[in-house]
């Protein structure tokens, strides 16, 4: 539940910053790459010091739910205005 705060509250911090719809998606994908970014870099850190820990995809999914929730969210207060 933490990524999806996290990464949501990033996501409203940086999409209404967009002036187009191609803007909007281009900081969509660049959260969604610093998402996974993370993760992958999380695994390779721990993964050798802590007895091959599992990538964690489901922290990619939670990352994802909060940023497309932002996402929907700012789209539909545009909408509304």
């Amino acid at each position: 539940m933490a990524h999806v705060g996290a990464f949501g509250a990033l996501a409203l911090l940086l999409l209404p910053l967009a002036r187009s719809r191609t803007e909007m998606w281009l900081i969509t994908g660049a959260i969604f790459c610093v998402a996974c970014g993370m993760e992958m870099l999380q695994y390779h850190v721990f993964h050798f010091s802590r007895n091959g820990q599992a990538f964690e995809w489901w922290d990619i999914r939670d990352n994802t739910v909060g940023l497309l929730l932002s996402l929907l969210a700012v789209r539909f207060t545009r909408l509304r205005t």
